[in-house]
């Protein structure tokens, strides 16, 4: 089977024009970006998930800090082998740099929060603010994926 020249010049050209070479914005149009930073905290008392337990409500929280008024708070369900409550902790406007709030349940000590948020680097994806570290009450806390615990203390 003899192929003519017109059917190979074809074939190469249909085969690289489907090739990306070198057009960096068509190359972002397929890039799935990582969103911005959210925060999620199991809240405890004695062992046992507050909201779990049905000790609090999100009604119950109090938010209050320097951008306390930008947060958006949520419970969701983590599935765990039982599964909990969690606090998620969202905010469309996270600044770079470093921010706090405070965490108020009735009858227990407001909770400091601090975090710090680094905008993220590179042509697709860049300036997307992420949670760089994390401090619970001036306890730096190991930023893992799973829920931080909170642990409530009662007021005195």
């Amino acid at each position: 089977m003899k192929s003519s020249p017109f059917v190979l010049i074809s074939l190469f050209c249909l085969f690289f024009s489907g090739c990306n070479l070198g057009s960096d914005e068509d190359s972002c149009a397929t890039v799935l970006c990582a969103g911005p930073a959210q925060l999620a905290f199991e809240v405890q008392q004695g062992m046992e998930n507050v909201f779990t337990n049905g000790s609090f409500s999100l009604q119950d929280l109090v938010l209050s800090g320097e951008i306390a008024a930008d947060l958006e708070v949520q419970l969701a369900t983590f599935n765990t082998a039982s599964p909990n409550s969690i606090l998620v902790v969202s905010n469309t406007n996270w600044m770079e740099g470093s921010s706090s709030f405070e965490f108020n349940f009735p009858g227990n000590e407001p909770v400091l929060i601090q975090v710090t948020i680094q905008n993220s680097e590179g042509e697709c994806c860049g300036g997307i603010p992420l949670l760089q570290s994390l401090q619970i009450d001036g306890t730096v806390r190991e930023l893992n994926g799973s829920p931080l615990i909170i642990g409530l203390t009662p007021n005195s």
